[in-house]
């Protein structure tokens, strides 16, 4: 077989496709139309294998090249000119997808694809915050588990107080760390997509100081920018990403809202804002409300909650002791904002992102041996 010949459809057919976790040297690659010259049947060829790999979970960037594999490996098909496998590695997270003969799988392959069958899995298509979202609600369930069990300990008296009211401290803790790697994560998922993905839908970044590194920059052999500035992109990305962490939440969390033309609900938004003047408290003031931390996040008086009607004013240099009934309230208000920030991306941000999902299968039938019978 003459490796410049366009494979038939068949061929293609018969190829399989598997994922590889990392291949970092990527040099030794064609590019398909070098390869081959018959350029109407290779477009639909290459449309093809696009096909196997987002059924096969890519999510569709990085370019799809061959890799040659050599005649004198016994694995190859043919001994005399080898063969070609197609190759993709995905930008966003490293993963390579390989479009092979099956006389090619090797045990490193095996290792790593063992659990993977496409017939087990479906493409879905999500907006681009989507797994920073489940992660978020996730973390947020396992919280409400905690309160529960600790809740249930200190009813029964297997606990102390002091013991009970550390813990609340930890779980708020919990809570509000959760919300800011959300607002990390998110701001970095709209850099991306305006620095690296030309901003298709419009979204509304801040202007934000920050510190370049020239001499990475500097150091990078594709300048003027062409199609191999992936890394300078990048480069720009993570420096612009880096300084946003180091802005006080306040900055941070409009930046989220502000981008996406957000307007969060003002109960949701004073309740957030006061937990974390909360936690800002039990982090730097020993847990006691000092009035310059919480008038920055626009309070004159720091609530918490008793019962369903009935409210505590914390004064200044006054402990903080948080009640049960304080951290459901938070714990409820940032679902309904998890929830709710979702909702409101998935209409402003059309931008969607492809993931791999178990499919649903359909309940086993069960049969009554009576009705066959009867119908005999």
């Amino acid at each position: 077989m003459n490796l410049s010949e366009v494979p038939t459809l068949q061929e293609i057919n018969q190829l399989v496709v598997k994922t590889y976790t990392f291949m970092d040297n990527l040099d030794a690659r064609f590019d398909p139309y070098d390869v081959y010259k018959n350029t109407n049947e290779l477009d639909k060829i290459i449309n093809l294998i696009k096909n196997k790999f987002i059924a096969a979970g890519w999510e569709g960037d990085g370019d799809i090249k061959l890799i040659w594999i050599p005649c004198f490996l016994d694995q190859t098909l043919d001994e005399l000119y080898g063969e070609y496998v197609w190759h993709v590695k995905q930008d966003n997270n490293g993963i390579s997808f390989l479009a092979i003969n099956k006389s090619l799988d090797s045990e490193r392959l095996k290792e790593q694809n063992k659990n993977f069958s496409i017939s087990e899995y479906e493409i879905i298509l999500k907006n681009i915050i989507y797994q920073i979202v489940e992660y978020s609600k996730k973390s947020l369930n396992n919280n409400k588990i905690l309160l529960v069990e600790l809740l249930t300990l200190n009813s029964s008296e297997l606990i102390t107080e002091k013991f009970y009211i550390n813990n609340l401290e930890l779980l708020q803790g919990n809570l509000i760390s959760t919300l800011n790697y959300f607002i990390d994560e998110v701001y970095g998922e709209y850099l991306i997509h305006v620095i690296g993905n030309g901003n298709k839908d419009s979204l509304k970044l801040n202007k934000i100081k920050t510190t370049l590194d020239l001499e990475k920059l500097t150091s990078m052999d594709s300048f003027p920018l062409d199609e191999s500035n992936f890394d300078i992109l990048t480069t720009i990305t993570s420096c612009v990403w880096k300084d946003f962490k180091f802005l006080d939440f306040k900055e941070r969390f409009s930046a989220i809202l502000k981008c996406v033309d957000y307007n969060c609900d003002k109960d949701i938004l004073n309740i957030i804002n006061k937990h974390v003047a909360i936690r800002n408290c039990f982090q730097h003031h020993q847990g006691k409300v000092e009035k310059r931390t919480i008038n920055k996040l626009g309070f004159e008086k720091l609530e918490i909650k008793l019962s369903k009607n009935q409210k505590k004013i914390i004064k200044e240099n006054e402990e903080i002791q948080l009640t049960k009934e304080e951290i459901e309230l938070l714990v409820e208000t940032l679902l309904k904002f998890y929830e709710d920030y979702n909702s409101h991306v998935n209409y402003r941000i059309k931008t969607r992102e492809q993931y791999r999902s178990v499919k649903k299968r359909e309940p086993i039938k069960t049969i009554n041996i009576s009705d066959i019978l009867n119908k005999k």
